[in-house]
């Protein structure tokens, strides 16, 4: 991954905090081709028990940016996720995929979710 892809992730975050109606503003980019094939942030809606969600939990961005490109993802390609969470100053906050959610990109096909900490950014395989 390089620098300036998680660069562009962090400003479109940044640009698009005020739609976030949580309050851990947390985005998710599915990334294929060195290109963000399309984002998704935590938002309020139902999402499936079968996942393995609580029935009181929100669309998390993870889901929301999967919904966005399932239809544009290249199947023969692999694909990874960048998340970032950013705080009320727009700095960025530990982001790491919740089990459920790695779960979930895992049996998709994600690769590897990267994700911002108050320092840098880790990655995980999937």
């Amino acid at each position: 991954m390089s620098k300036r892809l998680f660069k562009q992730c962090l400003e479109i975050a940044k640009k698009n905090i005020h739609k976030c109606t949580e309050t851990n503003n947390h985005f998710s980019f599915i990334i294929q081709d060195n290109k963000i094939i399309a984002w998704g942030f935590n938002r309020r809606g139902r999402v499936h028990k079968k996942l393995g969600y609580n029935w009181y939990s929100n669309i998390h961005s993870e889901v929301d940016a999967f919904k966005r490109a399932k239809r544009l993802l290249d199947a023969s390609n692999h694909w990874y996720i960048i998340n970032i969470r950013l705080n009320n100053l727009l700095q960025p906050m530990l982001s790491q995929p919740c089990s459920c959610c790695c779960n979930f990109l895992s049996f998709l096909g994600c690769t590897k979710a990267i994700y911002s900490t108050e320092q840098s950014f880790n990655k995980i395989k999937l």
